[in-house]
């Protein structure tokens, strides 16, 4: 072993992980180097436990690339559950070119729970998406739209005991289990407990969906309804931001639901998180070389052609392709957008549109919420009596649209054109905006299932509150062609999105309301539109929590989250494809 262990200290010396960071081809000779002398050694020596033990030091070697200037844990790095597989930390770091401490959330994945590919969302995505974010943001000139995505920190292999603690680890603390001697004396058995581990800015963290919970409860609470008014607000930039990202690059998150919406309330901010089913169509279609060496370093650094046995992974395309369920995005690429957004569209808008009859239920008198919902309905009609604000799989929540087409699309056209002008806010403006725009997607999505009425909670179609089926894409963009075409003149100036794939050919006069309706409008007393979602009381300010008040609010929504989230459900996976495999193409 003698000379094993002289051949491995010289591979360790020769590479520096200075220069090694980031490039794809640097890393794979590393790693190809200790493949080929651990190969060889096993041939000649039975101790195979000391040899996997230094290929794991050898890859975790890369933890030294985080270059903390300080690191300091919470509860000596001890993991919180929050998943079957999943586990987590809080710290405070100083990273290697700062100056100010900052709170990161460490995220502790079991790498062998990994190997379930169709069962778990493989960490590599969230990293992957991460990063891709990072690259789009820092070009975006809307500083708004940084703030709906966390930042990226970094992602490596480690070892994992009950805790998690960078101290521990580091290579220069000569009591480090990843120390070179410990590891040649054989007393680090840690690589058996191996684990994938990322890391993000945190946050104060706090459910949409329990945000709205505790204000149904507690009405009195000045700060509740401070911050349900402040969301309300935020969901239309949030919408803005989804339809921008997804009809720009063919990004679609595929699990919307209202538990990956948080509100940050250190920051009074909307963020959008957990991307392990994401995918960016554009850069799949079209394979950028930089991305690719960023992206396959991080798959280098994690390890995780283990993950994938019988795939052969050349760059980033091959893994999103390699036939995950949640991955595969599909997307039609028209005049350079991209339409598979609608269904993210649909499932955010159709949420906060539960969320929305609740608000105005509880925060205005009642002739207000009255006219509204009779408006609002004109589209789609929810029965909301003894409506509860948790997400839509959890209530039996009715959906009826106009008995034809046509009457969903005149409809639309008329609320566009004077209903939604109506508010004097504008937050309230572009709340309603987006609301109408997308029950009209979820309209136009139920006539093309040939469907009036629908039980969200128990159609196939439509599950998992409103994780809506993907794989009849194609066929509903040329559904929503044919229909909407007749109308473009008029669609085309009232909705941004539709507007990027309806041809600018056909369209009729402008739709005039009939008398009844115009007079109707008349006598409405203007006040009854004169809402705002900021005038309940004045803004309080938010406080800048330790970090046991942060670790406290993820334990928490990670508690609730398991509440409300169903399962992946195989069976019911099988049964949707049988059933779109059957139906004929509309």
């Amino acid at each position: 072993m003698d000379n094993y262990n002289d051949k491995l200290k010289q591979i360790i010396t020769k590479n520096n992980f200075l220069t090694i960071n980031d490039n794809y081809i640097k890393l794979n000779r590393y790693f190809i180097e200790i493949k080929k002398l651990i190969s060889k050694e096993i041939n000649d020596s039975p101790n195979k436990d000391l040899l996997l033990s230094t290929s794991f030091f050898c890859k975790s070697m890369l933890t030294q690339l985080l270059k903390f200037k300080s690191y300091t844990p919470t509860d000596n790095g001890n993991l919180i559950v929050s998943s079957e597989n999943c586990k987590y930390t809080i710290s405070e770091v100083i990273m290697e070119k700062e100056t100010t401490p900052e709170k990161i959330f460490i995220k502790v994945v079991d790498y062998h729970s990994q190997t379930m590919y169709h069962d778990n969302d493989l960490l590599i995505f969230d990293v992957f998406n991460a990063i891709i974010f990072e690259k789009l943001l820092l070009l975006s000139e809307n500083q708004k739209y940084r703030s709906f995505i966390p930042k990226f920190k970094g992602s490596f292999v480690s070892y994992i005991k009950n805790n998690w603690n960078y101290n521990e680890i580091n290579y220069e603390n000569l009591l480090s289990p990843y120390y070179y001697d410990n590891i040649l004396s054989g007393n680090s058995p840690y690589y058996r407990q191996k684990a994938l581990i990322f890391m993000t800015e945190s946050i104060n963290i706090v459910s949409v969906l329990t945000l709205f919970l505790e204000y149904n409860f507690d009405l009195s609470n000045p700060l509740q309804i401070n911050r349900v008014s402040s969301v309300m607000g935020k969901f239309a930039d949030l919408y803005d931001f989804i339809k921008y990202i997804g009809c720009t690059y063919g990004f679609m998150h595929n699990d919307l639901h209202m538990g990956n919406v948080v509100y940050d309330i250190s920051n009074d901010r909307l963020v959008l998180i957990d991307f392990g089913r994401s995918a960016f169509k554009k850069f799949l279609l079209n394979m950028d070389p930089e991305l690719n060496n960023s992206l396959m370093s991080e798959f280098s650094k994690l390890d995780c052609s283990e993950l994938l046995k019988n795939a052969k992974i050349k760059n980033y395309v091959d893994l999103f392709n390699n036939n995950s369920l949640y991955n595969n995005t599909l997307s039609i690429e028209c005049n350079g957008y991209y339409f598979g957004v609608i269904f993210d569209l649909i499932t955010f808008s159709m949420n906060v549109y539960m969320k929305t009859i609740f608000y105005f239920k509880r925060a205005y008198p009642p002739n207000i919420f009255a006219i509204l919902m009779t408006d609002f309905f004109k589209l789609i009609k929810v029965n909301y009596d003894n409506f509860f604000p948790q997400d839509l799989l959890h209530n039996e929540v009715i959906l009826n649209v106009p008995a034809t087409v046509e009457e969903l699309i005149q409809n639309y056209i008329s609320l566009k054109q004077t209903f939604v002008l109506r508010f004097n806010d504008e937050k309230v403006k572009k709340l309603i905006n987006f609301i109408c725009e997308g029950s009209f997607y979820m309209g136009l999505y139920m006539h093309f299932l040939k469907l009036t009425t629908v039980n969200v909670k128990n159609n196939y179609y439509i599950f998992n509150g409103f994780h809506i089926l993907r794989d009849n894409l194609k066929d509903f963009h040329t559904y929503v062609l044919t229909v909407l075409t007749p109308f473009a003149n008029e669609i085309r100036p009232i909705d941004s999105f539709l507007a990027l794939f309806i041809p600018q050919t056909g369209g009729l006069t402008n739709i005039s309301q009939s008398k009844s309706s115009s007079s109707s409008i008349r006598k409405r007393s203007s006040s009854i539109y004169d809402i705002k979602l900021d005038n309940h009381v004045n803004i309080i300010p938010y406080q800048k929590l330790t970090m046991e008040d942060t670790v406290k609010l993820y334990k928490k929504y990670f508690d609730e989250k398991k509440t409300y989230i169903i399962p992946y459900n195989r069976n019911l996976d099988k049964f949707i494809k049988f059933k779109f495999a059957k139906r004929k193409t509309i």
